[in-house]
């Protein structure tokens, strides 16, 4: 519509401003619609990043939720942490399981029934630690390492490390009767927990990196498992750790041990009972 080619003689001034302003609103409406056209292709392009960063989301936590429970991942994906080298000292409880006598059980089986069976043992074991809030570290062997306090702060990860391993014993138990019945010889195992200042983080090289805990309270719960062999007791820890699960635990003073590698004693106790009262 073109108002200015038309004669004046033919529209009175209230029809020349009807019309001139009916082009206006024309005008304004078709660019509002090229507008609205490219706020329209933006959301979708930002939709379409949502779900792209929400499948990314979903397979972080996919993959750390093997590691760890996922109240851990889910935090650790929602704070967009970067990944890099480096490590903070935290005070956190480290725990070592391991299988009584493994080597002569392997010694006397077929390698695939001994992978079979520590299958089934590893993932029920790491079910637990996860399931109490635990880290898994690594598999060594037939060994576990785990730990509790990283990486999110945990103010009772003694007394979660202490339930998670007197609930894995538990479970070796029904494992045992399962196995008996299916004409599978069972093992024991062996669990040391410690207490203390390490330095916790991503160690390791630009090539590959593991989140892992280093230091001298790692040492020592090391030891404290390899302990519970000599002194009989499936379920050993540190006085640091005592001193911090003792309103829930039932444990049986060993004494002031000298320890391998430890210049000074360390007081072990050999726990008999734990409160799996629910924490939280």
């Amino acid at each position: 519509v073109n108002v200015g080619e038309m004669k004046k003689s033919e529209l009175n001034r209230d029809e020349q401003n009807f019309l001139s302003t009916l082009c206006t609103l024309m005008g304004l409406s078709i660019n509002n619609s090229r507008n609205f056209r490219v706020v329209e292709n933006e959301l979708a392009d930002s939709e379409r990043l949502v779900l792209q960063k929400n499948r990314i989301n979903e397979r972080i936590k996919s993959i750390f939720s093997k590691f760890t429970s996922p109240n851990v991942v889910n935090t650790l994906v929602e704070t967009q942490q970067e990944v890099v080298l480096g490590g903070e000292s935290k005070q956190i409880s480290l725990m070592f399981c391991d299988i009584r006598s493994f080597t002569t059980y392997c010694e006397e089986r077929s390698p695939a029934e001994v992978v079979e069976i520590l299958n089934e043992y590893l993932t029920r074991m790491s079910e637990i630690i996860i399931r109490y809030h635990g880290t898994l570290d690594k598999y060594m062997g037939d060994e576990i390492m785990s730990f509790w306090g990283a990486p999110l702060e945990q103010p009772n990860h003694a007394k979660l490390a202490v339930q998670a391993g007197f609930e894995m014993l538990m479970e070796l138990k029904k494992l045992t009767l399962k196995w008996e019945k299916e004409g599978k010889k069972p093992f024991g195992m062996g669990i040391g927990i410690n207490t203390g200042e390490v330095i916790v983080g991503n160690i390791g090289s630009a090539i590959r990196m593991d989140y892992t805990v280093i230091g001298d309270p790692v040492n020592l719960a090391a030891r404290v498992e390899a302990l519970t062999r000599k002194f009989n007791s499936d379920f050993l820890i540190t006085e640091a750790t005592y001193q911090l699960v003792k309103d829930i635990v039932k444990a049986r003073k060993i004494g002031a041990l000298q320890v391998k590698g430890k210049q000074e004693p360390s007081m072990i106790y050999s726990v008999e009972h734990v409160d799996l009262k629910p924490l939280y």
